[in-house]
């Protein structure tokens, strides 16, 4: 009778590290939180199932029911009203960053999404060139 041996998972650091096992805890998870600041009420974002578009209230109480379940760690997405080629305000996003951490303090670790695409009216990452066909650079 022969055996079988699995030692062809152990040679290569490659496929050891694809095949070991893994764990995955809460503590590794990160929310995605998006608030705009033309939303009226919590949205549905298509495509990231029990996500939602926030309002600035609807953010908090988000952020609170998550701590609870033992999310910590954030990533806010601000979504201004305005869109400006030039001269962009961020007011609205580091209004919401204010308001969580002066709610939450050290309880949550948030990273913010610093892409100008929510910003700008073309929806590209900087400034476009007078035809709209080259990206310049960042605002």
């Amino acid at each position: 009778m022969s055996q079988i041996s699995l030692r062809r998972l152990r040679q290569d650091p490659h496929v050891r590290a694809m095949t070991r096992e893994i764990s995955l805890s809460v503590d590794q998870l990160i929310q995605p939180c998006f608030v705009a600041e033309d939303c009226r009420e919590p949205l549905a974002v298509p495509g990231l199932t029990g996500v939602f578009q926030e309002t600035p209230d609807s953010l908090l109480r988000r952020v609170e029911s998550d701590l609870r379940a033992g999310v910590s760690k954030f990533l806010l997405f601000g979504v201004p009203e305005a869109r400006a080629e030039h001269d962009v305000d961020a007011s609205f996003t580091s209004g919401q960053i204010a308001a969580l951490k002066k709610r939450f303090g050290k309880d949550i670790w948030l990273a913010v999404d610093v892409c100008m695409c929510s910003y700008t009216p073309h929806g590209h990452c900087g400034v476009l060139n007078p035809e709209g066909s080259t990206e310049l650079g960042d605002l």
